[in-house]
């Protein structure tokens, strides 16, 4: 369990912050998902193998979360939170530029391995961020943010 540590820090600034990591993985999921046809055309491939690029990273994701947040309670969440952010961007980046589905999906599993660095740093972070009175307020607004944005973005 986290506790609330009394530090002076721009509580607004780290709320963004954690609402854009969370965005980022939200909304790289979605686009995925309805670019598969797409993908499943370019690089003509069955549609079971097209979804080994969701599958992969969802079960990668699943995998470590609870292995990165035991971890970030011994080495830091921000250390833990800013990895996980470098890994998503890098297996974005090699998401778009590869040039074959076993490539792809390689990508997609450095994404899993960053999606999950993320994913179980934010509530750890917003827990030890925000005193307790407001931290309850915090997590509500940042779950419910996450599917109003996505849909602002994707209309």
């Amino acid at each position: 369990m986290c506790t609330y540590i009394p530090i002076r820090t721009n509580r607004n600034l780290v709320a963004f912050i954690m609402s854009f990591g969370v965005f980022i993985w939200s909304f790289s999921a979605g686009i995925v998902t309805i670019a598969l046809p797409t993908i499943s055309q370019y690089f003509d491939i069955s549609t079971s193998l097209v979804s080994w690029v969701i599958v992969a990273h969802l079960l990668v994701l699943t995998s470590f979360l609870l292995i990165f947040g035991k971890i970030g309670d011994y080495v830091g969440y921000k250390k833990i939170f800013l990895g996980g952010l470098f890994l998503f961007t890098v297996g974005s980046y090699f998401s778009g530029i590869s040039l074959d589905i076993t490539q792809l999906i390689s990508a997609r599993i450095l994404q899993g391995i960053g999606s999950a660095m993320l994913l179980a740093m934010t509530p750890a972070i917003i827990s030890s961020t925000f005193p307790m009175v407001q931290e309850g307020k915090y997590l509500v607004i940042f779950h419910l943010q996450q599917p109003l944005l996505f849909l602002w973005v994707m209309v």
